[in-house]
């Protein structure tokens, strides 16, 4: 069994960690997908986030080749996600994908859930 401590410790640098960086998600244009390339997507989203200096995108929802066509007609492939590790520039490089409507239709900042602190100096 692990010593309370140590899950503590672990547990805080794990939410230190993962509220240092902020994720961005931005829905690709539809007219990406009406050209029926499974790759045009893809491309897409990796050069926007190239052409406005963020790291390499992820799908928000995981490829499922049992129900990518279900996934495609509801718009699901769509949807990137990029963690960028500056939060004081979130707003601008949000603006700057806002800015392609060529590619983008929509973007916005993934609201974090954080823990509330701890109140009065009770232990947990």
């Amino acid at each position: 069994m692990i010593p309370r401590c140590s899950l503590l410790i672990l547990w805080t640098s794990l939410m230190a960690s993962v509220a240092s960086s902020a994720v961005i998600k931005f829905k690709i244009h539809e007219t990406f997908a009406a050209e029926e390339q499974y790759v045009a997507v893809a491309t897409a989203a990796t050069d926007l986030c190239a052409s406005v200096g963020l790291p390499p995108p992820t799908r928000v929802f995981r490829p499922a080749p049992k129900f990518e066509d279900k996934h495609r007609k509801a718009g699901l492939h769509l949807w990137y996600q990029v963690n960028f590790p500056d939060e004081s520039m979130i707003d601008m490089k949000i603006a700057e994908i806002q800015e392609r409507k060529d590619i983008v239709d929509k973007a916005e900042l993934q609201p974090t859930a954080r823990m509330m602190g701890n109140r009065g100096g009770e232990s947990l």
